[in-house]
C-alpha cells in the first residue's frame, strides 16, 4: 500500500524520482544543505561540492546504521534528544516483537529474491537477511560466496535448496508482478523437487512487501521486524499451554501445550515439545506418545494420523 506524503510536504518543489534526480533544479535551488542516500545518490556529491552547496551522505540500510542517520539528522535540527527517544522507542518495539518467538524459534530459513528477469539467494547483509539475523534466525545462504557487483545477493541453486530443506521461505520482489510469477514457475516453482520441502509442504512460503523488504523501511524498522516474525508465530501454531509437563527421552523434560493448527484450519492439536524430545502431534508427525492431558479432547486428531492413532493415543473416536 502506497503511504501519503504527509501534508507539510504537500507544496515541496519536486526534483524527480528518487533514481533520476533533477540536479539542475536542486542547484537552482539553493538549499542550505542536501541529504544524500550513499546507495542511490552519493555519486552526485562532487556536483554539490562544484556548486558549494554543503551535503551530508547517509547510509541507513542496516538497523544501526538507520538510528545512526537519525541522531545525525537530530543534530542537524537541533532535536537530538528526540533523535535518541525515536530510537529507543523503535529498540523497545523491536525487543517485545522478539520476546513473543518462540523459545525453540531457531528456523531455517531461506529468502529468495525475485525479479522478472533472475531468482538469487539473499544473504545476511541484505535488508531481509539482516532482520531475520536479529530475530535468531538461521539463513542457509549465510557464508555462500556473493555475486559480483551484488554484495548482498548469492546465485539460487534448487540443488542447495533441497539439500539445506528449510523450515521457511521468505521472497522479496522487485518490478511487475506478472512476470516474477512467471519467473518463480520457470526458475522455482516449476521445479519438481520444489514440491519436496518442507516449507512448501507445510505451506510456510511467505512474500514480503517491496515497501519493506526492498528499500530501508527507516522508521518503519519495527514494522518489518514484526512482519517476518508473525510468520514463524504462524509456524509454531497458535499456542495455549495446558500446564501438563512430562519428561521427554533422556530425561529432558518436555512442556505439552494445545493449540489450534498453525495452518489456520481451525482442528485443535495437541503440540508436544517440537524438536526437542520427539514427543510432538504436529502436521506431518504422528509419533506422539502423550495422552492429551487436561486438554479438551472431544475435536482432537492429527492431520497426517493413520486411522487408528486417535484410539492408540487414548483419544476419543470423535
Amino acid at each position: 500500500m502506497r503511504r501519503q506524503i504527509p501534508e507539510v510536504y504537500s507544496k515541496v518543489e519536486e526534483i524527480g524520482h528518487v533514481f533520476n534526480v533533477n540536479l539542475e533544479k536542486v542547484v537552482g535551488l539553493k538549499p542550505d544543505l542536501v541529504l544524500m542516500n550513499a546507495q542511490q545518490n552519493s555519486k552526485f556529491s562532487k556536483m554539490m561540492e562544484t556548486n558549494q552547496i554543503p551535503a551530508i551522505v547517509l547510509q541507513p540500510k542496516t538497523y544501526d546504521e538507520i538510528k545512526a542517520a537519525m541522531v545525525t539528522v537530530g543534530k542537524i535540527y537541533g532535536s537530538e534528544n528526540a533523535a535518541v527517544m525515536k530510537n529507543k522507542e523503535m529498540d523497545d518495539a523491536i525487543a517485545a516483537v522478539i520476546s513473543k518467538l518462540p523459545k525453540e524459534h531457531n528456523r531455517k530459513i531461506v529468502i529468495l529474491h525475485a525479479t522478472p528477469s533472475t531468482v538469487t539467494v539473499e544473504l545476511e547483509n541484505s535488508i531481509a537477511g539482516g532482520m531475520a539475523k536479529m530475530l535468531g534466525f538461521t539463513n542457509i545462504a549465510a557464508g555462500s560466496t556473493a555475486i559480483q557487483g551484488k554484495p548482498e545477493r548469492t546465485p539460487y541453486s534448487m540443488e542447495a535448496l533441497v539439500e539445506n530443506n528449510p523450515d521457511i521461505i521468505f521472497i522479496t520482489t522487485m518490478g511487475a508482478k506478472d512476470k516474477i510469477e512467471k519467473r518463480l514457475q520457470a526458475d522455482v516453482q516449476g521445479n519438481p523437487a520444489y514440491a519436496a520441502l518442507q516449507a512448501v509442504n507445510n505451506n510456510r512460503v511467505f512474500v514480503l512487501p517491496e515497501e519493506l523488504f526492498l528499500l530501508t523501511p527507516g522508521l518503519r524498522y519495527p514494522e518489518a521486524i514484526e512482519m517476518m516474525a508473525k510468520d514463524v508465530r504462524k509456524f509454531a501454531g497458535r499456542i495455549r499451554a495446558c500446564g501438563t509437563v512430562r519428561n521427554g527421552p533422556q530425561g529432558m523434560a518436555c512442556v505439552h501445550a494445545s493449540g489450534f493448527c498453525s495452518a489456520g484450519c481451525d482442528r485443535l492439536l495437541f503440540i508436544h515439545c517440537v524438536r526437542r524430545c520427539g514427543y510432538l502431534s504436529f502436521p506431518g508427525y504422528t509419533n506422539s506418545a502423550a495422552s492429551p492431558g487436561n486438554a479438551p479432547g472431544s475435536d482432537y486428531l492429527e492431520h497426517s494420523s493413520a486411522p487408528d492413532d486417535r484410539r492408540r493415543h487414548g483419544w476419543p473416536e470423535s
